[in-house]
């Protein structure tokens, strides 16, 4: 008897699979082809969302959820999780910059930019233009 819950549950949970990426195509190409521009579109998202979270905070459910030992170290880990990604993200930006800065790179650059110069302008017929400095 166990056996067939477990069954018709993995079989009610593949079923939702088409529902959900179909909802999400279409989520997605109303975004790209909506009428209005990407930034304004995100900003009307953004508003409407934050009112839907607002108004579940707001709600008893939502108390009730939020209030939860478990959902409130939930948060607790996420916001570790993006403060930590945040600092590593900051880590690899200068690292790269002082890499990419390093006066080794750029003497080994240049050769390559100027070869890769002229068959840019071979190729395209259009002049490839490289930062001076």
């Amino acid at each position: 008897m166990f056996q067939k819950k477990t069954k018709d549950h993995q079989e009610n949970r593949s079923s939702s699979m088409p529902f959900i990426f179909g909802f999400v195509s279409g989520v997605v190409a109303g975004v790209l082809f909506a009428p209005t521009e990407g930034s304004k579109t995100r900003k009307t998202l953004g508003k409407t969302i934050k009112s839907f979270v607002n108004d579940f905070e707001d709600s008893d459910t939502g108390k009730k959820i939020i209030s939860n030992p478990n959902v409130i170290k939930a948060s607790q880990n996420i916001t570790k999780a993006v403060n930590a990604t945040s600092e590593i993200k900051q880590t690899v930006e200068e690292k790269a910059t002082s890499i990419l800065t390093s006066p080794i790179v750029k003497k080994i650059s240049k050769p390559v930019l100027s070869s890769l110069s002229s068959s840019v302008n071979k190729t395209t017929g259009k002049k490839f233009i490289t930062k001076k400095k």
